[in-house]
């Protein structure tokens, strides 16, 4: 799991930081934006 978090952080580390749930659903973040997900 660690390795998706860090995979998404390197590709977009601005979304990593945004959204830290990013790292327990990495797929939904690739699915769609992360706060739109998030509201």
């Amino acid at each position: 799991m660690a390795a998706h978090s860090d995979f998404n952080g390197e590709l977009d580390p601005l979304r990593k930081t945004r959204t830290p749930a990013s790292s327990v659903s990495g797929k939904e973040v690739v699915t769609g934006p992360p706060f739109m997900d998030s509201s």
